[in-house]
This record gives C-alpha cells, structure tokens and sequence, in this order.
C-alpha cells in the first residue's frame, strides 16, 4: 500500500492500534479507533480512506465514516455481511441472508441516506462463497464440455477471469500463485460501490 500511494503521488499514513491479540482484546483497540479517528480526519480531510488490517476494527471504521464521511475503499476482508449490516441496521430475513444482489443494494441505500455514495466499497459477496460455487461451475463445465484442464484450455487468467463473471456473476481478477504451478491461483474479486 504505501509503495503504490507513493507512486500515485499519495500520502501514506500509518497508525499503530492496541493490538486486539494480547491482554483485553479488541476493546482497547476500538476505544482507539474512536478516539483516532476524527483526529486523523480533522487532520487530513474527508477524501481519507481508512483500512484496518482486522474485521472488528469494520463497526467502528465505517460507523465513524457514515457520520465523518470519509472513504472506505475496501476492508480487509471485503463482504457485504462485515459490518455493514451492524453498522446500517440492516434488517435482514434468514431467507435473504445469502441473497448478496439484496444486500448491496439496501447497503446502497443506507449509503445513499448518509450522502456518502460512491465512498463506500468492497467485494458483492464473500470469498468463503465466491471461491466454492466458482468451483463446482467450473467443474459442471469441465465434465459437461468434456474439456482437457491444461493451462491452454481452463487454467490461464484470461479464460478464468472471463468464466467467473458468467458462471457466478461477479468477476474476478485472478493471478497464477507462481511460475510452475498451473493450477493455484490467487484471486480478488472486482469491487463494488456503494
């Protein structure tokens, strides 16, 4: 992060939180960020993004965002479910749980209510669901097309990041994990806005 905002021409800021690992958890960690917070964009303006490096850092980030409005690019594990829900008071039915098209859409409008439109992101569902329903589509169109997996046919980014935007509606960008290994491959969804 801070190479790449050093060759955008952007200031990078990094702050050092209690760590939530050791003693009393995540609460001094949070107390923090509350207190932090309104400092850092009293000090640098609206146009902040803010990244937490852990999930729990997500209620207060973007709780403080909705009424500071600053940016919130992405968060570190990018789901609609991750603090969203909490943060907007969401009303979700158990039958609209996995419904991810519902949820971005209500998180739009909360965002929308809060005038923060266009600064709030993240991935239209979580990998923990991405990855295994890419998966088996993949799998039904190996066997069903009778397709010899080599690097030339399935296994090249090109034909992957192409078949997840058809087969599961959200496109990712995925990338050979190393030279040599054919068939690991590291993957990032395409982002969204809210």
């Amino acid at each position: 992060m801070k190479q790449t905002c050093e060759e955008l021409g952007l200031t990078f800021v990094e702050v050092m939180t209690p760590d939530p690992q050791t003693g009393d958890g995540t609460a001094p960690m949070l107390q923090f960020l509350r207190e932090d917070i309104p400092r850092q964009i009293a000090k640098y303006g609206p146009d902040t993004n803010i990244f937490g490096s852990n999930c729990p850092m997500y209620d207060v980030i973007l709780d403080e965002a909705l009424k500071l409005k600053f940016i919130v690019a992405e968060q570190c594990c990018p789901t609609p479910t991750q603090a969203y829900p909490t943060v907007m008071n969401l009303e979700l039915s158990e039958e609209d749980s996995g419904n991810f098209d519902k949820i971005n859409e209500m998180i739009a409008e909360k965002a929308k209510e809060a005038g923060m439109t266009g600064r709030l992101s993240g991935w239209a569902m979580p990998s923990s669901v991405f990855v295994p329903e890419f998966e088996v589509e993949l799998a039904k169109y190996i066997i069903d097309n009778d397709i010899e997996v080599s690097k030339e046919n399935v296994l090249n980014k090109e034909f992957l990041d192409d078949f997840s935007e058809k087969a599961v509606g959200v496109r990712a960008d995925f990338a050979p994990l190393k030279e040599g290994m054919d068939n690991y491959f590291n993957l990032i969804l395409e982002s969204i806005y809210y």
